[in-house]
């Protein structure tokens, strides 16, 4: 029974260096995407929300839509 958790155990640290990888290079940039485009933003000045975020916003808080 402690064999199998050992292997278990080992076979995580193979996969680990992948999944972070994958999160660094796939997931986090997809999110940091989504965040940014709900700005107005040059790349240097101050970020103000953009048109769609404003919207999205306005209509999230009417409950009848």
């Amino acid at each position: 029974m402690g064999d199998s958790k050992k292997r278990d155990c080992s076979a995580y640290l193979f996969i680990a260096p992948a999944g972070i990888i994958y999160l660094s290079v796939i997931v986090v940039p997809v999110f940091y995407s989504f965040f940014i485009s709900l700005f107005k933003w040059n790349g240097i000045g101050k970020k103000s929300l953009s048109d769609f975020s404003i919207t999205y916003i306005y209509f999230n808080q009417i409950r009848s839509f």
